[in-house]
């Protein structure tokens, strides 16, 4: 028997990893660690890949492989872009089993870097959808009244987390997923500052988003659960959101804002800090969180168009949805549901204060 399993070892070792055994430690080990969307489209793109490299091992995987691969999802009328999600999937499992000893080399990259100069496979171009002043204040006010007359023992809390949510979400930027795995943890108040950790920030990249007025005063609102270390909660056990996407679009689309995601609501607090408060775009890229400033500058580029209409007047700014949005929290008040694992104080600034001023001691 030991010799049957040394001889299999020789063989796998001779010949490569299987495809398909990569695949399996790939989805067990890596899966866990990606947002839901990305778990998604990656499973996506392995159901596809997979009839044309089941049968291979990561050793003998080429570019005669994925040019077949390219061509086939060509004639079935697949864009560019999404063959290259595709493929970058591919892409990441190479890198992760070359990061675990199954494989020594990555042939996607090239083959993605020559398709880039060859301008074939390009990307979609960046989103540029973004909500003004006015829309904020629509879909808040939508929201609001949905959580006032919701119904039941839970449901208006969640209700009024999810306000609380799209409305952090415009003051911070955080990620979708940032956001609903923030914990209090996260917040310094005394220096006004959320910190993102490398264990939920998109490439382990921790950073510092500092707060403003508002997002401290919505975060003064939000109930805090007895047990549950999540800024945004649900249900009695204080388990946190999984998505919030669908919800939000059903809203939004409720008074009229179609073709929007949560991602946009990031996309928001980027151009407003570029345009209502002119940060630079090295500060909005640190903000954000982007691995390098030319994404910055690329997801951005749309807004000089619209500088361009403000400088001649085409574009209006709605001061009075502005200020109605300034005014907008003093006028939201949690109702007291008497619920035993919700904290007595809403967000126990004073307690946090005196935690901060002790870790900066």
């Amino acid at each position: 028997m030991t010799e049957v399993v040394a001889a299999r070892a020789h063989r796998t070792s001779r010949m490569g990893t299987p495809y398909l055994t990569a695949l399996d430690r790939f989805k067990d080990e890596h899966y866990p660690t990606l947002a839901p969307l990305t778990r998604k489209k990656y499973s996506q793109g392995f159901a596809v890949l997979e009839q044309f490299l089941k049968d291979k091992t990561l050793k003998t995987i080429d570019t005669a492989d994925l040019a077949a691969f390219t061509t086939f999802r060509r004639a079935g009328g697949v864009c560019g872009a999404s063959i290259r999600r595709d493929l970058s999937a591919l892409s990441s499992l190479f890198t992760f089993s070359i990061d675990n000893k199954l494989c020594q080399h990555n042939p996607v990259t090239p083959y993605l870097r020559e398709k880039k100069y060859k301008k074939q496979l390009t990307e979609n171009p960046p989103r540029s959808t973004y909500i003004d002043h006015m829309q904020e204040l629509t879909l808040l006010n939508r929201t609001h009244s949905a959580a006032k007359l919701a119904k039941g023992f839970i449901r208006p809390l969640e209700k009024y987390m999810e306000l609380f949510c799209f409305a952090l979400h415009i003051e911070t930027g955080l990620r979708p997923q940032e956001m609903l795995q923030a914990e209090w943890s996260w917040i310094n108040y005394h220096r006004s500052e959320l910190s993102v950790p490398a264990k939920a920030a998109k490439f382990k990249k921790p950073r510092i988003v500092p707060l403003s007025d508002r997002a401290r005063q919505i975060l003064a609102l939000i109930p805090r659960h007895i047990r549950s270390p999540y800024i945004l909660w649900r249900t009695t056990s204080g388990k946190r959101f999984k998505d919030l996407n669908k919800t939000m679009q059903k809203l939004a689309a409720s008074v009229g804002i179609h073709d929007v995601v949560m991602h946009d609501l990031r996309r928001t607090f980027g151009c407003r800090t570029l345009q209502d408060r002119k940060a630079s775009i090295e500060t909005v890229s640190m903000m954000l969180g982007h691995e390098d400033i030319g994404v910055t500058q690329d997801v951005y580029a749309f807004l000089k168009i619209e500088d361009a209409h403000e400088a001649m007047g085409t574009r209006r700014m709605n001061d009075e949805a502005k200020a109605k949005l300034a005014d907008f929290f003093n006028h939201v008040r949690v109702p007291d549901f008497g619920h035993d694992f919700i904290k007595t104080e809403a967000a126990d600034t004073n307690e946090i204060d005196a935690t901060d001023d002790k870790k900066s001691a």
